[in-house]
């Protein structure tokens, strides 16, 4: 099977390199173009100039385009892209457009007229000929073309092909050893750092300024092609070409549909979950595609965010692309896909392009033309319109001016690109519709809120070993306005910081330096906050002891050796008495035992040593469980280390390891394991508090409180309930804005008023910078359906890395975190007075100028408010006493009452001072549970 894969690897690299005259192949080989309704044409040339009365194919090797259209010429010619016609020309005096995903079938003269039954929207078929196809994006070396699958990622991932150019905003690469890097400067290569499995300790290449470094992953098919390439080019000094704009001005596909408007078992049996019985949102299943059409019976499509869709009107025109629960137009239908078929449309379904539903055939022609480009940068320059006239009329807290100064720029830049594409211009077209997306996407943050009072975090891995870089990653964060960070701890088996604990050590990448130490001292000189996080019962041995990947999933009883966790006992085991325990991404891992007390003794002596030795604002603790059963790796079932076992027969006089699923004593395993995990959280929470008690405790969790229990031992409503935990952080890394919300809600309704609520949120996952701005958005106003409204107290970013690699910084900059912020723990009476002092600010350059507050009022209210920040300062410090803070929410409670009764302020500026109101008295709250 190996030998078949290359084999085909190595046939589609030589089809690539396979450029040059096709002079007199038309003759030698019988070239036929055919359609599926039996019409057929014979090809009498390629890529050779127009004869009277014959057919010609034209590919990209010809150029970019036809030969010009003369005036006294008969000539008609089919643009093909992905084996369908998607246009007809018949006079162009620049020529036809060839597609790289295609060709151009061209008829001079008496010839023309076998050309003209074919329509567009058909699908033909060529044989006797294979045209080489260009990507978007490649590079050619030694004549031969390699697709480059990502320019400037945050993680080059298996399999990649990747660019890294000044962009970049890291000075190296950041990959790992897998894989092969060429540098490449005024096409030559100057760099080859190879791959050597015997010695894996390269790439993570340096960028030049004036170069590119192309990244390729040791699992890509192109992996030995380019390595001999790159070896014959470096001696022969041959250049490589880069192409990065080889955008296809068409595209066209067809797919097979998997149901149209599933409502029940029978009508999609793969759009039902069987796991849980019941159907998967919309009925969509795995890579399937479902059609939604007025007859579905609901207004959107109901579906989950896995997905994508396009939403095509009564003509065929796509009116909108991209997201899911899309709105089903009147007389027109949503294609919903998931997996491979969501791919399928977001390559080809693009907004101004076409959609044809077979249903007869049960199959979706979709395709688009170069007009396309410029629809959906009209679409986007529409939604930013609609963005600000919905902004505007819900009162929030933005510059307007600002937004239209890009709406502006975004029309201008479209309005010459029309007419380039218009002249077949394409690149210099296509090059000003990006700028006026960039344009319309800053002009869509704009109108979105920056709150001054709110948590704002993002989590780190410090890979920095010198005081200028942790400046750098600071002054990063700074730029964003970003005021809280929780930096890891503890990975690779050592410490960011020199310990006396006596079992870890200070990682000797650092050279000495106290990365925790130099943090701190940074961050405050950033005013930004920074949390030791640690990863708790989660452990690996030392980097230098580390057994190959193969070797520890097999037997790594050697540790037993070199390793003093594992050689002590203090390791977690599954039923098989493995340590070893693994997840779907092949990340292997250990835990430590919450039954061993000299584990746990020592765990909570780092986390003391930690408060009593630095000037941290906060500790979080993460990975305050047990594994999660993976499901590619079942029988993990964690917990059954001897010592666990020997304390539970001591409980009930059996030993878990012979226990059933259905036995009695089964239920009590599991809460002896949450119990387990509790207490683990209790004394670490004991050993900071002991070790200063004015920092933040709080932890990372799942935010699925009932599966956490169940499946995790993990029980994070018991740590609230116990007043253990200052905050807490919901681990909610998913798409859409559905379940950050619902998962924000659900952890208010236990945690409000006893411990803050950060919603944590994920970069990594590849979700669009509109969609990370609209989730913080979101849970910032999270409400459910029963009338529960509250704001989440702040949001965390997961990770550093990954939000500044992939560009994400600009979003936030631009819009929700626009103006600085305070925190809410640090200096809570001075955020309450900021919280009122903003609400005054918007009543005079907001509510009253849009008409949603009397004048009269406005000045009874700032009265009020002002009073109530007098009130701060005379009642916080009097020792704190919750009687007289206590005094500060009763006021909160009338002013409210005041504006429900008002008759004559606009219900939205109601709602915005509410939740304004809200968050005071939360941190109040938090003040006086604290005390």
């Amino acid at each position: 099977m190996m030998k078949k894969s290359i084999a085909l690897t190595m046939i589609f690299v030589l089809l690539f390199s396979l450029i040059g005259s096709m002079e007199g192949y038309a003759q030698q080989n019988k070239v036929v173009i055919s359609a599926p309704d039996g019409a057929s044409i014979v090809i009498d040339y390629i890529n050779e100039a127009r004869a009277d009365g014959s057919i010609g194919l034209f590919s990209r090797d010809f150029g970019e385009s036809t030969a010009p259209f003369g005036l006294e010429d008969q000539l008609l010619e089919l643009i093909v892209a992905n084996g369908t016609i998607v246009d007809i020309v018949e006079e162009d005096a620049n020529g036809s457009y060839i597609p790289p995903n295609g060709y151009v079938i061209s008829a001079m003269g008496s010839a023309r007229s076998e050309l003209e039954a074919f329509t567009i929207g058909q699908s033909l078929v060529l044989t006797g000929y294979e045209p080489v196809y260009y990507p978007e994006q490649y590079f050619t070396i030694q004549n031969v073309t390699i697709p480059i699958t990502a320019v400037n990622p945050a993680v080059r991932t298996a399999a990649a092909v990747a660019l890294f150019n000044n962009q970049f905003p890291w000075k190296e690469t950041g990959t790992n050893p897998y894989g092969i890097e060429l540098t490449v400067i005024d096409g030559l290569i100057t760099r080859f750092d190879d791959y050597n499995p015997s010695q894996p300790q390269g790439n993570n290449s340096p960028i030049p300024s004036n170069g590119v470094v192309l990244s390729i992953h040791i699992d890509s098919p192109y992996l030995q092609a380019v390595r001999t390439a790159a070896r014959e080019a470096m001696e022969s000094q041959s250049v490589v070409d880069i192409v990065l704009d080889n955008v296809p001005m068409y595209g066209a596909g067809r797919i097979a549909t998997d149901a149209v408007n599933p409502t029940k078992h029978e009508d999609n049996p793969s759009g039902w979950d069987y796991a849980n019985n019941a159907p998967y949102p919309g009925f969509r299943g795995a890579d399937q595609l479902i059609v939604y059409t007025s007859a579905y019976g609901q207004p959107a499509t109901g579906t989950n965010p896995y997905g994508y869709e396009i939403a095509v009107d009564h003509t065929g025109r796509i009116m909108s692309a991209g997201g899911n629960n899309s709105v089903i137009p009147d007389n027109g239908f949503v294609l919903s896909g998931h997996g491979v078929k969501a791919d399928f449309l977001q390559r080809l379904g693009k907004i101004g392009g076409y959609a044809h539903w077979d249903g007869e055939l049960g199959s979706v022609t979709v395709q688009y033309k170069p007009d396309a480009f410029v629809a959906r940068e009209q679409h986007r320059v529409h939604a930013a319109e609609q963005a600000l006239e919905t902004a505007n009329q819900q009162f929030r807290d933005m510059d307007k001016a600002a937004v239209r100064e890009k709406i502006s720029e975004a029309e201008q830049k479209i309005s010459v690109a029309a007419s380039l594409m218009e002249a077949k211009q394409f690149r210099a077209g296509m090059v000003l519709l990006r700028e006026a997306e960039a344009a319309s996407q800053i002009a869509y943050y704009r109108t979105f809120e920056s709150r001054r009072v709110e948590d704002r975090a993002a989590w780190i891995r410090p890979v920095e070993k010198s005081r200028a870089e942790i400046e750098k990653v600071l002054d990063d964060l700074l730029s964003v306005n970003i005021n809280k960070l929780y930096v890891e701890i503890d990975y690779d088996g050592h410490f960011i910081f020199p310990s006396s604990n006596g079992l870890v050590t200070l990682n000797p990448a650092f050279n000495g330096l106290d990365v925790l130490g130099t943090y701190v001292e940074e961050g405050k000189k950033r005013n930004i906050e920074i949390h030791a996080w640690g990863k708790t019962l989660f452990v690996r041995p030392p980097q230098h002891m580390a057994l190959p990947r193969e070797q520890e999933a097999t037997d790594d009883s050697s540790y037993a050796e070199t390793w003093d966790m594992y050689k002590n006992g203090w390791l977690m085991a599954n039923k098989q008495g493995k340590h070893l325990f693994r997840d779907s991404a092949y990340v292997h891992f250990y835990f430590l035992s919450p039954s061993h007390p000299e584990a746990m003794s020592w765990l909570a002596g780092v986390y003391r040593e930690i408060a009593e030795k630095y000037d941290v604002d906060g500790i979080q603790v993460d990975y305050v469980r047990y594994p999660s059963e993976d499901p590619y790796y079942p029988g993990q079932d964690p917990g059954y280390e001897s010592i666990s076992r020997d304390l539970f027969k001591q409980q009930t006089g059996k030993d878990p390891l012979v226990l059933a699923a259905d036995d009695p004593l089964y239920k009590k395993w599991n809460e002896f394991r949450v119990n387990l995990i509790n207490q683990v959280l209790y004394n670490i929470a004991d050993a900071v508090k002991e070790g200063n008690a004015d920092l933040e405790f709080s932890a990372a969790v799942w935010p699925n409180y009932p599966r956490a229990k169940s499946e995790l031992y993990q029980d994070a409503i018991n740590w609230i309930e116990r007043s253990c935990l200052d905050n807490i952080g919901i681990m909610t890394y998913n798409p859409g804005t559905e379940l950050p919300v619902k998962d924000t809600i659900d952890a208010l309704k236990f945690a409000k008023g006893k411990a803050a609520v950060m919603t944590g949120l994920a970069a990594y996952i590849g979700s669009s910078k509109e969609m990370l701005v609209e989730q913080i958005d979101a849970v910032r106003e999270a409400a459910d359906a029963d009338g529960f409204v509250h704001p989440a107290n702040g949001v965390a970013i997961f990770e550093y890395e990954t939000l500044f690699k992939i560009g994400y910084d600009e979003a936030l900059r631009e819009g929700v975190f626009k103006d600085a912020a305070v925190t809410i723990g640090r200096e809570p009476d001075k955020a309450v007075k900021l919280i009122y002092s903003e609400i005054i600010r918007k009543i005079d350059s907001l509510y009253v100028p849009g008409q949603g507050m009397r004048v009269k009022d406005a000045e009874k209210y700032k009265k009020e408010l002002n009073k109530m920040m007098q009130n701060v300062d005379k009642n916080w410090n009097k020792g704190k006493k919750k009687s007289k803070l206590d005094k500060l929410l009763k006021e909160i409670d009338k002013f409210k009452k005041d504006l429900n009764k008002d008759k004559h302020l606009h219900e939205l500026v109601k709602a915005r001072i509410s939740t304004d109101l809200i968050q005071a008295h939360d941190i109040i709250t938090l003040a006086m549970s604290k005390s």
